[in-house]
């Protein structure tokens, strides 16, 4: 990988890492979760560490995005599988 594009995917990583703590918003702030972890996956990629990067991507990224509007929609009082948790726990109880 040439230089240039080591320090683009470095300012990549590292602005959008910034900017997951800086937003305020949830969704903001987990899409730039999301293009931090695909940054790193392009230096992993450079270091010839595919099977790492492919695997930041898939299982990071992938998580955030699946998780995020499920727990954001069962806060927000939607049957998502974390208020079935919920409702189950309490059943136990």
């Amino acid at each position: 990988m040439s230089p240039f594009l080591f320090w683009i995917f470095a300012l990549l990583t590292l602005i959008f890492g910034a900017a997951v703590v800086i937003n305020r918003n949830p969704v903001a702030s987990a899409l730039s979760l999301v293009v931090s972890f695909l940054g790193l996956a392009a230096l992993f990629m450079s270091l010839n560490a595919y099977f790492i990067g492919i695997i930041q991507v898939l299982v990071y990224a992938g998580a955030v995005m699946v998780l995020f509007p499920n727990r954001r929609r069962s806060r927000l009082g939607g049957d998502g599988w974390c208020g079935a948790f919920e409702q189950t726990r309490a059943s136990l109880v």
